[in-house]
């Protein structure tokens, strides 16, 4: 499906990080980053360019290619790899993870591991960006056909769950709401009922 979408368009989300990611610089000014479910590199090639150290993993070889001729383009390195964000392997701990517009693409059995491993696998001290999609969002199924023809069926955060998978973390900002009004590549007008969340790892 993202191979179809990132290989038919110069670039399917934009350039601009998600508006999260300048956010998180408030938090941490530098360090290791990991960027799970990269898609193109908006945020990847962002972050690399404020000094971070970053690496990236996705399922799509169109969007891997695209992200390391951008930061081929303005001089970056970023250390990118090819695969399931379910199914990733950590080799050793960041200061942060981003994962946004990810998790409402998997089973709640798929989300529960990704988040432990994500928890697992940060520094203490460290930071989680995570976004997905709510229970306010208009549509229940993925627009996007997989390759069997099927429409994936998106996992719905309810009102306070994000929240509840880091109680035992700070959380340094928290809001569920419906985005602006957009498009991505060449569909139709939409929003999305999201949930946003920047959280801390006890020391």
């Amino acid at each position: 499906m993202f191979e179809k979408l990132y290989s038919g368009f110069g670039s399917f989300w934009g350039s601009s990080p998600n508006k999260i990611i300048p956010r998180l610089l408030r938090y941490i000014k530098h360090g290791s980053v990991l960027d799970l479910g990269m898609g193109e590199g908006r945020d990847a090639i962002f972050l690399a360019s404020s000094g971070f150290s970053v690496e990236g993993v996705d399922i799509s070889s169109s969007a891997l290619k695209k992200t390391i001729s951008i930061a081929s383009e303005h001089g970056l390195k970023i250390k990118v790899s090819e695969g399931d964000a379910r199914r990733f392997k950590f080799q050793h701990n960041y200061d942060a993870v981003i994962c946004l517009g990810v998790l409402q693409l998997f089973s709640i059995e798929d989300i529960e591991k990704v988040i432990a491993a994500i928890k697992e696998n940060v520094t203490s001290g460290g930071l989680v960006a995570i976004s997905s999609f709510t229970v306010d969002n208009p549509l229940e199924k993925c627009p996007y056909p997989s390759p069997d023809g099927s429409y994936c069926e998106y996992y719905l955060f309810k009102k306070g769950e994000m929240r509840n998978f880091f109680s035992d973390w700070k959380i340094l900002e928290y809001s569920e709401y419906m985005s602006k009004i957009h498009k991505h590549g060449d569909e139709k007008l939409h929003k999305h009922g999201m949930v946003s969340m920047i959280a801390k790892k006890p020391l």
